[in-house]
């Protein structure tokens, strides 16, 4: 058995209840992806974690933002990165 060095961190165990599909189709996105399951859930939560400590909330996702600008309705030819750095820029003065 590896004994564990002072510089690891103790990886407790998680356990969630998802619906089996997205379950399924959350294990092929990581393999395609080239990583566990495991990493992108850790992922996911470092990305929140780092939103909160930002002091506002952000959207998760770039969709995310791009519903709250359109209402689920997306414009032919909408720039949306352009759109997203637009928002991030007011979120941003709002702040000051």
């Amino acid at each position: 058995m590896k004994k564990q060095s002072k510089t690891e961190s103790v990886r407790p165990k998680l356990t969630l209840s998802i619906d089996s599909i997205i379950v399924e189709k959350a294990k092929e996105y990581a393999e395609y992806k080239g990583k566990s399951l495991s990493y992108l859930v850790e992922e996911f939560f470092q990305e929140l974690v780092k939103e909160r400590e930002a002091g506002y909330n952000q959207p998760i996702s770039e969709l995310d933002e791009i519903r709250s600008l359109v209402n689920g309705i997306i414009p032919k030819g909408l720039d949306y990165k352009e759109e997203i750095k637009k928002i991030k820029l007011q979120k941003l003065e709002s702040a000051k």
